[in-house]
């Protein structure tokens, strides 16, 4: 049988550039990559678990990886809290892949050290909660000035930082009723100072500040230097440093008291801060000079 003329011959397929690796190639390959700190298996979850204290903070998440073949990707997550103390937990599904690079850092709002704590894991299983982890990658406190990120990074816990300095306006309780704040879940405060102040209109009292802890036992009882506070528009400022004994009788408009708080207390979540008001005295909206940090619970 003559052979066809070469303009008629049957045409090649066309199957694309040959491959990288053959089969036995890339199990030998994967073989070496699993015994590296690296390589992610296809279906492997990247949990990230949020504890946020501050209000409007987005906590961003990039990853830069590779394909077996060599591609370079670079992914970031995104994702908004509510700023309860509570963890929230974030997952995604992974490929197969070696990852390089995974930072964490926060945008959206001003957030200093200590009120957002993020951790990054690698796990398998369910998705949520309850997946298993086999890696975790970074923890720590990002904020709006600086990250964290893995490699490079050291492990922070959620109970290793001093906090963040804050100024906290309570509630105003209004005429002749009791203040009472309630440290928020999954956060605790180091209580630097606490002013009260009088709405207008004089009145006669000497409240006390009384801390509990979440079950309701006092831990602790600090009482103003004055046997008798009788004013408008005056102040009550609770600060380490004082004495705890009431020497004088403050009558003056605007007077500013100082008050006895023996050292700087330090309240986990759910304690309670109450001032005692008698005399049907307007105490005005406490505010609370705190150090404050979130933990993972």
């Amino acid at each position: 049988m003559l052979p066809l003329p070469s303009d008629q011959a049957p045409a090649e397929l066309d199957q694309g550039p040959p491959a990288i690796y053959t089969p036995a190639q890339l199990l030998t390959l994967r073989r070496v990559l699993a015994r590296t700190g690296y390589y992610v298996v296809q279906g492997s979850q990247l949990r990230i678990t949020i504890n946020s204290g501050s209000s409007g903070a987005t906590v961003v998440v990039a990853l830069r990886s590779s394909t077996l073949d060599g591609v370079i990707s670079w992914t970031t997550y995104e994702n908004t809290p509510a700023a309860d103390g509570v963890n929230h937990v974030f997952t995604a599904t992974l490929g197969e892949q070696l990852l390089f690079n995974v930072a964490a850092y926060i945008t959206g709002t001003n957030t200093p050290v200590g009120l957002v704590f993020v951790e990054v894991d690698l796990a398998q299983g369910s998705i949520g909660p309850t997946a298993n982890i086999y890696s975790v990658l970074l923890q720590g406190f990002p904020s709006t000035t600086s990250g964290i990120a893995w490699p490079g990074s050291p492990f922070i816990s959620s109970l290793e930082t001093g906090g963040s300095f804050r100024t906290i306006v309570g509630t105003d309780q209004g005429v002749g009723n009791a203040i009472s704040e309630t440290v928020p879940t999954g956060t605790w405060w180091r209580l630097l100072a606490l002013t009260i102040a009088t709405n207008a209109g004089a009145g006669t009292t000497c409240p006390s500040l009384s801390i509990a802890d979440a079950g309701g036992h006092l831990i602790a009882q600090c009482f103003p230097l004055v046997t008798q506070w009788s004013v408008a528009n005056g102040k009550i400022v609770w600060m380490p440093g004082y004495a705890a004994t009431p020497t004088f009788v403050a009558t003056a408009i605007g007077q500013v008291v100082p008050a006895s708080m023996p050292y700087p207390l330090t309240l986990g979540p759910g304690f309670t801060i109450k001032v005692a008001s008698v005399g049907g005295v307007d105490l005005g909206a406490p505010i609370y000079q705190v150090q404050q940090r979130v933990f993972l619970q």
